[in-house]
């Protein structure tokens, strides 16, 4: 009982070790043990930010927790604690008010995966403006200067990867809705990373699984920006070669 309710709680976002003892009211260190043993079976994983320094990925409470596979994590999100429903014959009601609304979300953290599984492929061939070392998730607290003020913001992005000297780094945004991305959140991306903390030359790439503006297709060819549809993701893993260093104009589509 105790498992399932702490695998429930990580399913519907209580991502962090505080989080999961409010939505539980377990004692912390009875979560810890158990999480422990989810881990070991490889259930659950603790993930930190990918430019995490040693002593934050050593100390307690520090990570997010996250369900390993995504059968697990669909099943403890809608379906756990919806069994009599289901059993009473209302999976039709269930899915139209509480699954169809929170899909899209949810297999967004999926093509997040499949994004950095893509980028992997590509760095195996070289096929990237650098060979990068690590890649992952990036959050951390970043101060900006909003109308002369200083002002600190919790900041993520959804995939960050580095070479091994931290010279280069290659930022992405995935995004998994039913419309094309545009010019805003390549903007906005340009203004998330704090490159005073982390100095090195910048790269960019944007996965949509619906594709792109015309806008955006235009300054990403000339930026040589790489952007990435469902279909190009398809073709990658796949095992087609496909280069983001340079990407021709009649391409980007």
């Amino acid at each position: 009982a105790v498992y399932n309710v702490i695998i429930e709680a990580i399913a519907q976002g209580c991502t962090t070790l505080n989080a999961i003892h409010e939505r539980t009211q377990l004692d912390s260190t009875k979560i810890n043990a158990y999480l422990r043993n989810l881990m070991e079976l490889g259930l659950v994983e603790r993930e930190f930010s990918v430019l995490a320094l040693p002593r934050e990925r050593t100390a307690r409470g520090r990570g997010i927790y996250r369900l390993s596979d995504a059968f697990f994590r669909f099943w403890y999100a809608f379906c756990y604690g919806n069994a009599s429903d289901i059993a009473a014959g209302d999976g039709e009601e269930l899915y139209q008010y509480q699954i169809e609304p929170g899909l899209q979300e949810f297999v967004s953290q999926v093509f997040e995966q499949v994004s950095l599984e893509a980028l992997r492929c590509l760095n195996q061939q070289n096929a990237l403006p650098f060979h990068f070392t690590k890649a992952g998730r990036w959050w951390d607290k970043v101060t900006h200067d909003v109308d002369g003020k200083k002002r600190t913001v919790a900041e993520e992005i959804d995939i960050v990867a580095t070479d091994a000297k931290a010279s280069e780094y290659l930022l992405c945004e995935c995004k998994y809705r039913k419309e094309k991305t545009g010019l805003s959140v390549l903007h906005r991306l340009r203004g998330k990373f704090p490159l005073a903390k982390h100095p090195g030359r910048l790269h960019y790439a944007l996965f949509s699984f619906w594709g792109f503006s015309e806008e955006l297709e235009r300054q990403a060819a000339d930026e040589q920006i790489a952007l990435f549809d469902g279909e190009r993701l398809d073709q990658i893993l796949r095992g087609k070669r496909l280069t983001i260093r340079r990407i021709p104009p009649d391409q980007i589509s």
